[in-house]
Parts: structure tokens; C-alpha cells; sequence
């Protein structure tokens, strides 16, 4: 009895992992069967090279979420947005987000003139510096808000002043 409860743990276990497994790959634009891959003697085909498509995986999800909770915080202290709106947009910018790493991995070649390196470098280079800055600025300004309310309380009385 007990065996059977812990081969089905174990197969439930397997599944997680599996599927776990497959969206990392998935985020790295990389087939999970090129990434499991044996040889005869059972190894990985490629051991190094798992770990790495792995991890960089791994950061396009991070970045994913961490851009889709920067522009949800954006929006529900920004403006006038509901806090569950927040959420979906939130949401929506880090599937968006996740798409977006996804075609720049995938557009990728290794083989191409260098022309066509430069510039398929310089405009991924735009759309992560308009990621970054999407993930950065409510970090930024929540960090000087004591300088921001100080600056606009000088505008403030400056122009009441000056009326």
C-alpha cells in the first residue's frame, strides 16, 4: 500500500517538474526534447547547455513578472486607476513582456552578416530600455518620494506667492 502511494507521489511529483521543466524551456525558445536529450548510456546529450537555456528561461519569466508588478504599481499609485484594474494590467504587461523576450530570443542568428547583427541588436536594445525603464521608474519614484512631495511643496507655495 505504501508503495503505491509514493510511486503516485512520485508520478504526481514527476508531472510538476515536467511541466515545470517545459515552460523554462518554453520561455528560452528552446524544445524541451533537444534539452532532455540522452545518449545511449543514458546521459544528457548536452548537460552544460541544459542549465544554461535553464536559467535563461528562468530570467525571462523573472523579468516578466517583476515588468507586469512595475507597471501595476505604476498604475495604482499613478493615477486613478481601481487597484484590481492595476492587477489585469499588470498582468497583461507581464505576459506581454514574456512574448516580447520570447521573439527577441527566438530572432536570434547566430549566422547572420553583422549589419544585420547591429541592427537586430539595436532594436531589441530600444524595446529592453523601454522594458527596463517601465520596471524601473515606479521603483525610482517610490524611493524619492519624500523629494518629490518636498520639491512640489516649494512649487506650490512659490506659485501661491507669486499669485
Amino acid at each position: 500500500m505504501y508503495a503505491s502511494v509514493n510511486s503516485a507521489a512520485a508520478t504526481q511529483r514527476w508531472q510538476w517538474q515536467r511541466a515545470a521543466l517545459s515552460f523554462l524551456a518554453l520561455s528560452a525558445a528552446v524544445p524541451l526534447e533537444v534539452l532532455e536529450e540522452r545518449d545511449q548510456q543514458g546521459a544528457y546529450r548536452f548537460t552544460r547547455g541544459r542549465h544554461k537555456y535553464y536559467g535563461i528561461g528562468s530570467l525571462v519569466i523573472f523579468f516578466a513578472i517583476f515588468s507586469g508588478y512595475g507597471m501595476g504599481h505604476m498604475l495604482a499609485t499613478m493615477s486613478t486607476i481601481s487597484s484590481w484594474g492595476a492587477v489585469i494590467a499588470g498582468l497583461i504587461w507581464a505576459v506581454f513582456q514574456w512574448c516580447l523576450e520570447r521573439q527577441m530570443l527566438i530572432s536570434i542568428r547566430a549566422d547572420a552578416i553583422w549589419w544585420k547583427k547591429l541592427f537586430g541588436l539595436s532594436w531589441r536594445g530600444l524595446l529592453a530600455l523601454l522594458s527596463a525603464s517601465t520596471m524601473v521608474y515606479p521603483f525610482f519614484v517610490e524611493s524619492n518620494r519624500a523629494e518629490i512631495d518636498v520639491k512640489v511643496g516649494e512649487m506650490a507655495r512659490t506659485r501661491m506667492i507669486d499669485n
